[in-house]
């Protein structure tokens, strides 16, 4: 098969256009997210996610949980390991209400105490967070999800 110069040269010249033209978009402008799950700007109370900050309905301010909860790992393999959840009490004199932080869920969850035997139990609907023998399991209905070590509070 021949190929004449004429179609030569036009295949050249397609394949050097080609080759030089930027797909890019030009003067794209992405909106950031502006949801309550946005970490850049302070919810509704003030509270900097991005400075590591939460509200705590239980304690009513601005808390970091990191500092001041309690860590809970993922018991389940199949859950992500680096994401922690976390209890915080309302104060270290007062344990009636526990409040969680868990991963990925835009609100915390306040459980009530509900019984003073040899270790403790705090509820909301299916979720339950036990002690017992020195360690916490946080349970959503009968599937431990998290467990960890007590700590003073």
């Amino acid at each position: 098969m021949k190929i004449s110069k004429i179609g030569c040269l036009m295949l050249l010249a397609f394949i050097q256009t080609a080759c030089q033209h930027d797909s890019s978009p030009k003067n794209t402008t992405v909106a950031a997210p502006t949801s309550a799950a946005d970490n850049t700007s302070p919810d509704e109370h003030g509270c900097s996610r991005k400075d590591g900050f939460q509200w705590s309905v239980i304690r009513n301010e601005c808390i970091s949980t990191f500092e001041v909860g309690i860590h809970l790992q993922p018991v389940d393999s199949f859950m992500e390991k680096h994401l922690f959840a976390f209890v915080v009490f309302t104060s270290e004199e007062d344990d009636s209400q526990a409040e969680l932080f868990i991963p990925k869920q835009e609100k915390s969850i306040v459980l009530t105490k509900i019984g003073e035997d040899k270790g403790s139990t705090w509820k909301q609907d299916n979720m339950t967070l036990k002690l017992s023998d020195g360690k916490y399991s946080l349970i959503d209905g009968e599937t431990v999800l998290y467990a960890g070590e007590a700590a003073s509070h």
